[in-house]
């Protein structure tokens, strides 16, 4: 096969390597087996290469990384290098779209939590015996009153984050809606929830910007579901509101 051939097949692989790709790694990665395809190497940035050719093929993936070639390879890359690099960078900029809208979909985002449609998804499959908390902060209002939104959206940002600091791996950490938080908590019974929710009051107590306690109402899933679940928890929440506040009451 000539060099003309073998530079073509490069860049079909190429480009089909790029389409492929699911993350900006694997783009770095196709861009620099093509360097190599094509006569050349790569090289870190940082080292100042003899033969390197002044354009960063890292696409934001570690330290910048350059092609480095001689004779008839440098000439070649020199003129293929710029066009396949902006292939490169259309691909990364298709990835983040993509990781983005993927995101928004499913996130809340101020709190970075997951958002009230997915929790609803999560929660219709629950099984029997898992277990829903659900969240209140108590008295938030007096601080976007007194404080301001700035002040507000600041305690909700950090309750979600001693949430994020007491959940385990599997569980789901959602805000529902203002200061409205759910907790799932697959494979855990009443007994594990209060023990969550103690440890979520601690976490709570030592990192608030704001002296604003919670209330919550728990719950374990029986035979009608995470919904009938979430209604129940719901109830149980009310109580704890009622009954003083700055307390988890159980369904």
């Amino acid at each position: 096969m000539g060099t003309t051939d073998n530079t073509s097949s490069v860049l079909i692989a190429t480009l089909r390597s790029f389409l492929r790709a699911s993350s900006p790694d694997a783009v770095a990665a196709a861009m620099a087996a093509a360097v190599r395809a094509l006569g050349g190497d790569v090289a870190s940035a940082a080292e100042r290469p003899g033969g390197s050719i002044p354009v960063d093929i890292s696409f934001g993936v570690g330290e910048p990384q350059l092609p480095v070639a001689t004779g008839p390879a440098l000439a070649r890359l020199e003129r293929i290098l710029p066009g396949l690099v902006e292939d490169g960078r259309v691909a990364v900029g298709r990835i983040h779209r993509a990781a983005y809208l993927q995101t928004s979909a499913t996130s809340d985002p101020l709190t970075g939590l997951t958002n009230r449609r997915l929790a609803m998804r999560v929660l219709s499959r629950l099984a029997v015996g898992d277990t829903v908390m659900f969240v209140d902060l108590d008295f938030f209002k007096k601080v976007n009153d007194t404080l301001g939104h700035e002040a507000g959206d600041g305690v909700l940002r950090s309750f979600g984050r001693s949430l994020q600091a007491v959940a385990r791996a599997g569980d789901t950490v959602a805000r529902l809606g203002g200061e409205e938080f759910l907790l799932l908590l697959p494979r855990t019974g009443i007994d594990g929830a209060l023990a969550a929710a103690e440890r979520l009051r601690t976490q709570w107590a030592a990192t608030r910007p704001q002296p604003v306690t919670f209330s919550a109402g728990v719950v374990t899933v029986a035979h009608d579901g995470g919904i009938s679940a979430l209604r129940q928890a719901d109830q149980a929440l009310y109580r704890a509101k009622q009954a003083g506040r700055d307390r988890v009451e159980v369904a």
